[in-house]
């Protein structure tokens, strides 16, 4: 009796006795196959529970595809307004463009076909792309830290100035145009207006 096994198998017979009918009773195969048919239950409930969650996850892309497709086609619209808003200024001879106040921030509201053609042509982009865009987001940052100082004074001063600022040509040379910019205050908006001087 002094074998470990057999202490062991005393213990389990009495404390455990139906474990011990279980093990020492039942034929091993029985017991491997008890065991076999557990596990793959909990397998198929896991690979249920997987299931269910890779229909969720593609019915949740498949919601925010369209959600990206709706906001898209409003996107678009809402650029087309603001080009209708401005139409007054498509034939405009000259560069011209709009930007709104929002916090500390200026994003680009409208450009004319001038100025797309002179300034975002050359790099191969067009101003529906960039519009919405902040200074910071369409220039260098010493470029555009320059035009946001003067975006800012215009907004906080009001009136009309010409600055000297700088812009980048199509050969990416830092050049430097006369800019004439002024504010509009229109409703709870701070739209600053600039036209580039010949």
């Amino acid at each position: 009796m002094s074998d470990p096994v057999k202490k062991l198998e005393n213990y389990i017979k009495i404390k455990y006795p139906k474990l011990y009918i279980l093990i020492y009773n039942v034929p091993w195969y029985r017991i491997v196959t008890v065991l076999l048919i557990i596990q793959i239950h909990f397998l198929k409930m896991d690979t249920r529970e997987l299931y269910k969650e890779n229909v969720y996850l593609n019915t949740v892309s498949i919601i925010l595809n369209k959600k990206t497709v709706e906001l898209e086609f409003i996107n678009k619209s809402l650029l087309d307004k603001m080009i209708m808003h401005n139409r007054s200024f498509e034939d405009f001879p000259l560069p011209l463009w709009n930007k709104v106040k929002r916090g500390n921030k200026f994003y680009s509201n409208y450009y004319n076909l001038v100025y797309e053609k002179e300034v975002f042509h050359p790099f191969g982009t067009n101003r529906y792309q960039n519009l919405g865009r902040t200074n910071f987001d369409n220039a260098p940052y010493p470029i555009a830290s320059e035009w946001a100082k003067n975006d800012m004074y215009i907004a906080i001063n009001g009136g009309r100035k010409i600055f000297l600022e700088p812009q980048l040509d199509k050969n990416k040379k830092k050049i430097y145009k006369n800019n004439l910019k002024w504010r509009i205050l229109k409703e709870k908006d701070t739209l600053i207006y600039g036209m580039q001087m010949p």
